[in-house]
Parts: C-alpha cells; sequence; structure tokens
C-alpha cells in the first residue's frame, strides 16, 4: 500500500484506496480492460515494432517507480496488462520495495520469477537498484522479440545460473523476421554486470525510440 500510493502514471495500474474489512487490509486498485502480455504470448512474438512499444511503455511507468526510489522485483508478463490497441499498464507490487539495504530481504534470499530475474537478484545482492527492473524489461523484450525468453530451463536452478553466466542467443537468430540492428540494443539490456546495461528507464526507452 506505501509503494502503490506514491504512483501515479498512465501506465501502471492505478490505486484508489485500502482499508481494514474483517481484520484483514483491503486495497481497491483500477481494473483495467486488458489480458496479461503473457496471454498474447501464448500466440508467438509480436511484431518487433509493436514489442518496442510495449517495452517503451513499460519502462515510462518505471521511470515514475524509480523516481519515488522504489524497484519492483517482479518484471513479467504476467505482471504487464496488455489492452485495446497494445496501451499497456504495469501491475503487482507484491514484490516492490524502497531503495536501500534497510528495506531488503535476508541476505542470500532470492525474491522474483526464475525466468524474469536478475543476476543480482539470483546472487541475493540486499542492495538492488533500478537496474535490476531493467534486466527484467530486457528478458521481457526478448521474448516478445522471439516468442521465448533467452533462458529455458525445468530446473530453477539451471535457469537461475544461466542468468549468471550464460550469454543469451541474439535476438535475430532466434527470429528472422528481427533486424539484426536490435541485438545490440537488447542485449545490452541483459548484460550481467549492471553497470554494462542502460543505467536509467529514460535511457532505455530512448534507445528503443531511436530503433523504431
Amino acid at each position: 500500500v506505501r509503494v502503490r500510493a506514491h504512483l501515479t502514471h498512465p501506465h501502471v495500474i492505478s490505486f484508489y484506496t485500502a482499508m481494514p474489512v474483517e481484520g484483514r487490509m483491503v486495497m481497491t486498485t483500477e481494473l483495467y480492460d486488458g489480458l496479461p502480455l503473457a496471454e498474447r504470448l501464448q500466440l508467438g512474438p509480436l511484431p518487433w515494432r509493436l514489442a518496442l512499444r510495449v517495452a517503451s511503455q513499460i519502462l515510462d511507468g518505471l521511470t515514475c517507480v524509480h523516481q519515488q526510489s522504489f524497484v519492483h522485483c517482479d518484471i513479467t508478463p504476467e505482471n504487464i496488462l496488455f489492452g485495446p490497441e497494445g496501451f499497456c499498464k504495469l501491475s503487482s507490487f507484491a514484490w516492490a520495495r524502497p531503495l536501500g539495504a534497510a528495506h531488503a530481504p535476508e541476505s542470500g534470499s532470492v525474491v522474483g520469477n526464475p525466468t524474469y530475474i536478475s543476476p543480482e537478484q539470483v546472487k541475493g545482492v540486499r542492495e538492488l537498484d533500478q537496474r535490476s527492473d531493467l534486466y527484467s524489461v530486457g528478458v521481457v523484450l526478448y521474448e516478445m522479440l522471439c516468442g521465448r525468453p533467452p533462458f529455458e530451463s525445468r530446473s530453477q536452478f539451471e535457469l537461475m545460473l544461466a542468468h549468471v553466466n550464460q550469454a543469451p542467443v541474439p535476438p535475430s537468430e532466434m527470429n528472422r523476421a528481427v533486424p539484426s540492428l536490435l541485438d545490440a540494443l537488447v542485449l545490452r539490456g541483459l548484460a550481467k554486470e549492471p553497470a554494462d546495461r542502460y543505467q536509467s528507464a529514460q535511457e532505455f526507452s530512448a534507445a528503443l525510440a531511436a530503433a523504431d
């Protein structure tokens, strides 16, 4: 509730109110006319320009989240609502937390969906910053372009290990409809070291706009 109350943005599901009901805290939010992006991806990859637009919208929403000094920690296609004409909204802030070690989970604990988790989350880094979310956006963008995420495994351990150690196949090699000029753009978002990625959601979004 404390996170959501600070966020007002067209690409973030709106928070309305919270109140105690029968001993539990009940939160009311916007009911958006959209389906999870994960359902759309079951039909296959998106056209590459649409994939860039969706990623840009999520990055715009994350700009608001990050400017309020929060990290989302759970950017996945399930938590992105894909609405009419491709208008998207970011939802599900259950794992979001303020920046700083004081708000971090216990050292060594892994929080996040293993398919979209950043290398820092795999390593249990306590002081995650916004660049962790940007890695997850890179994973979602890769899946939108290729129809599958960069790493797949039935073993959660192997999946998390791949985020730390394995280089993803360039998107244009996975899907010939993806222009090769997008490879470097996407792979920078998936850099293992935060310092090698985009340093802000605005920078990532600007790179997408330049490529569209």
